[in-house]
């Protein structure tokens, strides 16, 4: 079996990254455990800071058909994590190792940041290669194999949209309303006939941030004078700022991070004016602005 581990947001260090713990193996019952190194296999800067996405490749022959934990830990969290005791990242999935089987994954990219007050959109879309039955569901972080983490409890929320997630979509929900960073863990469990068979998870760390708050990414920025306008709007809309700009490029995504519209403006100006027709459905997009290094990310509500 190939088993791939990333880990994301991290810093892309130069040259190789070694693992603390490496790859951890064992059967149900305990009495066969394998530790391997796994083998670093790049990082993908994903933003100016050098802040990207880590993968690392293993491949371990199992002795026999069966159920095995498949488990990674690391000490420790890069953020300061108010919903847990622990600062340790603990990942656990369960894989039954037959002839035909291959794990489930996740599909879209996990989201890091949330704004307070909005609603918070997110899903997973876990994808199962041999067909198999996927329930979702949000699980306590694990502090070792099987042991939760007895602080823990859920990003705190809105009455009138408590933390949740639909168990046949995986769709998430919620309106945060409280400000700092938050562990979520999202768990896909694979049934096959109505027996559970294994398990994946992941585990987020979520920065409610305030909600005028400018996700900025980089050395500097693009001052706040930009208007999106109307907003909301019917998906046309102007977008304008006074800062001085040379060969900006516009980027729109949706909730899920997919890119809806992109577009490279060659030319210098101290008044930039766009005139945009996106063509979207109703929903809530992120408005980029970038030149170089500089950053300037907006929210748009399309009706």
């Amino acid at each position: 079996y190939e088993v791939k581990l990333t880990l994301e947001p991290h810093i892309c260090y130069p040259g190789n990254y070694t693992l603390q713990t490496g790859f951890n193996y064992s059967d149900s019952s305990g009495s066969w455990t394998v530790l391997q190194s796994g083998h670093y296999h790049g990082c993908d800067s994903l933003f100016n800071n050098n802040v990207g996405r880590y993968y690392f490749i293993d491949t371990i022959t199992f002795p026999q058909t069966g159920f095995y934990n498949v488990y990674f830990y690391e000490c420790c969290k890069a953020f300061a994590v108010i919903n847990m005791s622990s600062v340790s990242l603990y990942v656990h999935n369960i894989l039954l190792v037959d002839s035909t089987n291959s794990s489930p994954y996740f599909m879209n990219d996990p989201i890091f940041v949330a704004q307070l007050g909005d609603t918070f959109n997110y899903n997973p879309l876990g994808f199962d290669p041999d067909g198999d039955s996927l329930v979702y569901s949000v699980d306590t972080p694990l502090i070792s194999l099987g042991i939760g983490d007895p602080g823990y409890y859920y990003p705190p929320s809105d009455p009138s949209m408590p933390f949740s997630i639909n168990l046949q979509s995986g769709q998430m929900s919620w309106i945060p309303n409280t400000l700092g960073t938050f562990q979520m863990v999202t768990r896909i469990r694979e049934y096959r006939n109505g027996t559970l068979i294994g398990s994946i998870e992941r585990d987020i760390p979520l920065g409610v941030i305030p909600p005028t708050t400018v996700v900025v990414v980089g050395k500097d920025k693009i001052e706040s004078d930009l208007i999106i306008s109307p907003n909301p709007s019917n998906s046309s809309f102007t977008l304008t700022t006074n800062t001085p700009l040379t060969n900006p490029q516009i980027e729109i995504c949706n909730m899920m991070g997919a890119i809806v519209y992109s577009e490279k403006i060659n030319t210098t100006t101290t008044n930039f004016s766009k005139q945009i027709n996106l063509n979207a459905s109703a929903g809530i997009y992120f408005v980029k602005l970038s030149e170089g290094e500089r950053q300037y990310t907006k929210k748009l509500v399309v009706e």
